[in-house]
């Protein structure tokens, strides 16, 4: 992301526009809040710099015979821009997102791992790639509206590919699975999670273009 706001330095400063926005951010597994500074070189498109803080969310979920209570955390800092194709309030966007999104369970007690029945402490973590790309649709104050108070509403997703899973065991008593049947763990935990390779984003901002 370094190297294409390094490209974009021209743009950026011949920058028509300046403007700051808190946003407010929603995904199916967390919400939270961030801000955005948009640079406006030209009367059709916005470049949006974007950081965005979203709270923890717990839940619980049964996988491959281990009752975990989970806690999702994403971090994201992005870089957009805005093309609106009618010079009216309707926008499309795109572009690059770095992501820390990172899901970590814990069970304990009686655990079923593969044929192995045992009593441990099961910790697991699900991480994404650290870096994905943004497409969405949105509403809001093309730079031609000029300076004050602007808006917008986005919807769209976040690419972030496929996670990977790892668990380990601790204070085992009992019989101790097998490394392949916590390998296949690992595997069953990836697969219930898969779907969130795509991530469906809400967001609603409001600020000032000086």
């Amino acid at each position: 992301m370094g190297l294409i706001l390094t490209a974009l330095v021209p743009a950026l400063a011949s920058a028509a526009s300046v403007g700051v926005a808190a946003r407010g951010n929603s995904t199916i597994l967390n919400s939270g809040i961030g801000a955005e500074v948009t640079l406006s070189p030209w009367e059709r498109v916005d470049f949006r710099l974007g950081l965005g803080n979203y709270s923890d969310s717990t839940y619980s979920s049964s996988e491959g015979g281990i009752n975990y209570s989970l806690a999702s955390k994403l971090k994201a800092s992005s870089l957009l821009l805005d093309w609106y194709p009618f010079a009216g309030t309707f926008r499309l966007s795109a572009g690059l997102v770095k992501t820390d999104f990172t899901i970590t369970g814990t069970a304990s007690g009686p655990v079923t791992v593969g044929p192995t029945t045992t009593t441990a402490t099961v910790s697991s973590e699900v991480k994404w790639p650290s870096s994905g790309t943004y497409f969405g649709l949105g509403w809001g104050d093309a730079p031609a509206r000029g300076t004050g108070f602007v808006w917008a509403i986005d919807a769209g997703v976040i690419m972030m590919g496929s996670p990977s899973a790892r668990i380990t065991l601790a204070n085992i008593a009992g019989s101790t699975p097998s490394a392949a049947d916590i390998a296949q763990e690992e595997r069953e935990l990836t697969d219930a999670l898969s779907p969130f390779k795509a991530l469906p984003l809400f967001g609603l901002s409001l600020g000032w273009r000086f």
